[in-house]
């Protein structure tokens, strides 16, 4: 028998089960329980990714145990407090919890298809699990939403690492977001699942956890999977991603910066000028703005046809447009990639002719976005 401090137990239950599954009453919405020797490992899968927990135990198990957990089974893990005992006997799970006792039949199995099986990983850099998740936050809302199997490799996250730089790139065709970040890194391009990278995000890790990110190759040397491993306090948590194949447009080449002209703006006024209109306007379907910028001030206008109106005016660094010049653009395609834009006191603004795309620069990031015609 194996006892377990209640909060352990729902921390590791809450990390997978929150999976995304094609549907609850798929195979696949089963969870995966391993103990072997004092290793307890908890895995869910949905094809197209997968996560798995494990964590140490105070005394190893006599036995090894293999079985599913139904998801309904898994919400009882989640309820319980204090203390939970957990013991197998003639292929049945015993779960004990202050007053309550429930005997239950997982299903047994001999085999489990993980993703990564047999196989050794190539690690292609490692850094700080909170610097890790800023990162990734920092392009993911750029991410497109459509899943159409037309532009498959537009839906995930693709990380190119080169010459000690990791760049991370998502876009959605209305914009573009490349976020680089300096690190010792080895060789190493793919697109990463979505969902993995919005699971990666979920998780809250204690300050010093560590992220390595590894990749597995088949026989042609080709990137088959991509592998996060965060190595926190009490637990390892491991998210496989299958690697979407394609291939990204050249992003370093969508940069307008040559020969355009400039605007640099206080990030920090930017901001909340900007969250203060999106609080009027965020109900409304893909609302757009204004930016008039007029010498050394910017005008941040919203209005919809039903008379509502927002304004606000900060001050700009430095411009060098010689006639004031009017820039529209969709609110949510600015907004979420300023709510996640940080370590600057300023950022650029780019444009050639208000009706191509424009540019903003940050310390280590190129966002580009499409005006509205």
């Amino acid at each position: 028998m194996s006892e377990f401090n209640a909060d352990i137990i729902a921390k590791i239950f809450n990390t997978v089960s929150i999976v995304p599954k094609k549907s609850n009453s798929d195979f696949l919405s089963n969870l995966y329980l391993w103990i072997q020797n004092d290793k307890l490992s908890l895995t869910a899968t949905n094809e197209a990714f997968q996560e798995t927990i494990e964590y140490t135990l105070a005394q190893p198990l006599e036995k090894e145990i293999k079985c599913y957990i139904k998801p309904d089974v898994a919400k009882l893990f989640k309820s319980f407090k204090d203390q939970v005992e957990i013991d197998f006997k003639d292929r049945l799970m015993i779960v004990k919890n202050n007053t309550f006792t429930a005997t239950l039949k997982p299903t047994s199995v001999e085999e489990y298809d993980f993703f990564i099986k047999n196989k050794q990983p190539d690690t292609i850099f490692a850094l700080p699990f909170k610097d890790a998740k800023q990162f990734l936050n920092t392009v993911f809302a750029s991410l497109k939403e459509d899943g159409s199997m037309a532009t498959r490799e537009f839906t995930g996250v693709l990380i190119e690492c080169k010459d000690n730089q990791i760049n991370a790139v998502a876009t959605n065709r209305m914009m573009l977001d490349n976020k680089v970040f300096n690190q010792e890194t080895k060789d190493f391009y793919g697109i990463i699942e979505a969902n993995a990278v919005r699971q990666l995000l979920k998780i809250n890790a204690e300050q010093d956890a560590v992220l390595t990110f590894n990749t597995y190759y088949n026989d042609n040397n080709e990137p088959l999977y991509a592998e996060f491993i965060i190595n926190d306090t009490d637990f390892t948590i491991k998210i496989a991603s299958k690697i979407i194949q394609g291939r990204f447009p050249d992003y370093k080449q969508i940069s307008i910066r040559k020969e355009a002209t400039k605007a640099t703006i206080p990030l920090q006024e930017f901001k909340v000028a900007v969250d203060r209109i999106y609080q009027v306007a965020k109900t409304e379907t893909n609302p757009h703005i204004t930016l008039t910028i007029n010498q050394n001030l910017m005008e941040i206008l919203y209005a919809n046809d039903e008379g509502e109106e927002s304004i606000d005016t900060i001050p700009l660094i430095y411009c060098d447009a010689k006639d004031e010049v009017k820039l529209q653009c969709l609110l949510l395609s600015l907004y979420p990639f300023l709510i996640n834009t940080y370590n600057s006191d300023n950022i650029d603004l780019y444009w050639k002719d208000v009706v191509k795309p424009y540019e903003i620069v940050n310390e280590n990031e190129m966002f580009v976005f499409v005006p509205v015609r």
